[in-house]
């Protein structure tokens, strides 16, 4: 029967060299004409196989006969190197798939190649350019690390009174995860539901004047660890997304108008809720601070940007020295926008800018946008600001190897023993032992967050 060829071939177009493999599986071979220089009969006849295309000359040159089993097919592809001593296919030879890696140190054969030349007759270049060809690329694929997306805002409702339902629908349509209110007007430390699956956690001494809360989607309540409420002026949340501590502030500093001691009084409450943060966890503030940052960033640049609106106030200066101590970003300064998607206050013929959103400094990057949503008349005065924020989920590396220092492995010990209760043996039950290990040796300082 006959054997197995590859056919080179001048190309239709271009005077470039161009290979097209035919591999012949089974079949009658009895009708090859005597003239076919690629027929069993011809080769019997010691008639060369290979032809080369010269584009400078336009002639066909043939090189000496190669050995049966074996061809030098850099001579074919341009000169390299890496395609000497490819496998000739003949009757009995493997597969092409398999003649894709002749030897251990050759990415592809001249037969890989031909298979990914296609019906168009061009090159199709492995390991180097050539001249004429095209290089085929390895294309790494990235792994992305996961990500949670989250939607971020804050509101002056003026009341909650008659206006759960609707706020609800607000946060729907907009497609709100968090919002801190400010001004809710309601008495008590409580949860409350105000449909669509949104829950309210509020607090308030009065129900004529101040009051904090933080509506989450349904899908967040469940992730709640901590509710902190500090006074009717701030309360927080913490919550784990995914591995990833999020803690969620409201706030609403006192007026223009309210007394010197009221306001250092609720400065120093939003200081002890920042510092009792660890620095590791994220941080984003929802608040209405009664005051403005003012336009343009000059000697600030590192705590906000310089899309504000007017000039600074005394109150907006004691944002921006707030966030110098705490190393916080005045987020919404940040995104060039509007006026109109910047002012957050309007009544009569005023427009300012008083309700801000804040985070780390070193998290500002999983910010990708901020502005002010028009449109809505749950509260006539205030504008709800919402900021779009990524969490890039990290996963906790324990590093036992720091067992090996004595004062973490005598850490270790102590922690493990209270959580056993004082028992020098270890109980049957492995499982419970084992989860009580990798906890306690998680909590000994002995891990890191790496990305995914």
């Amino acid at each position: 029967m006959a054997p197995r060829f590859i056919r080179v071939l001048k190309p239709p177009q271009h005077n470039k060299v161009a290979v097209q493999g035919v591999v012949n599986k089974e079949g009658d071979y009895g009708d090859f004409e005597d003239s076919d220089p690629f027929s069993s009969r011809a080769q019997t006849e010691n008639l060369h196989t290979f032809y080369s295309y010269s584009s400078s000359q336009n002639s066909l040159h043939s090189p000496p006969a190669p050995p049966t089993s074996n061809i030098n097919q850099s001579s074919v592809f341009g000169g390299n190197a890496r395609f000497e001593d490819a496998p000739l296919i003949n009757r009995g030879s493997p597969p092409p798939s398999k003649l894709y890696r002749s030897r251990p140190g050759l990415t592809m054969t001249a037969i890989g190649a031909v298979d990914l030349q296609g019906a168009g007759g061009n090159w199709a270049t492995v390991g180097g350019r050539s001249r004429g060809g095209r290089r085929v690329h390895r294309q790494r694929v990235k792994r992305k690390g996961k990500s949670v997306g989250l939607r971020i805002g804050t509101l002056n409702v003026g009341t909650m009174t008659g206006k759960g339902r609707e706020l609800a629908d607000m946060m729907e349509r907009r497609k709100v995860d968090i919002l801190c209110v400010q001004e809710t007007r309601w008495k008590g430390s409580k949860a409350r539901s105000i449909g669509a699956g949104f829950k309210l956690f509020y607090y308030g001494v009065d129900s004529k004047r101040n009051g904090v809360g933080v509506v989450l989607k349904e899908e967040f309540v469940r992730n709640v660890l901590e509710v902190k409420r500090v006074s009717d002026r701030v309360m927080s949340l913490k919550l784990e997304i995914e591995g990833v501590m999020l803690n969620v502030v409201s706030g609403y500093a006192p007026q223009v108008g309210c007394e010197l001691e009221e306001k250092e009084r609720f400065w120093s409450e939003l200081d002890e809720v920042m510092e009792s943060i660890p620095m590791g966890e994220r941080v984003v503030i929802g608040v209405d601070f009664n005051g403005r940052v003012g336009e343009g960033n000059t000697g600030d640049e590192e705590m906000m940007g310089k899309f504000g609106v007017k000039e600074r106030n005394l109150e907006g200066q004691m944002v921006v020295d707030f966030a110098k101590r705490m190393d916080m970003a005045v987020v919404n300064t940040y995104f060039q926008k509007r006026e109109e998607h910047r002012v957050t206050y309007k009544s009569g013929g005023r427009r300012t800018q008083v309700d801000y959103i804040l985070c780390r400094r070193g998290n500002l990057k999983e910010i990708s946008d901020c502005k002010v949503v028009v449109g809505e008349s749950v509260a006539r005065q205030h504008r709800m600001v919402v900021c779009r924020m990524t969490l890039m989920v990290c996963k906790k590396k324990t590093k036992w190897w720091k067992l090996k220092k004595e004062e973490c492995c005598e850490e270790f010990r102590e922690k493990l023993r209270q959580a056993l209760g004082g028992q020098v043996v270890l109980p049957d039950d492995w499982e419970t032992t084992a989860e009580v290990i990798r906890e306690k040796g998680a909590g000994c300082v002995i891990w890191k967050e790496e990305r995914r």
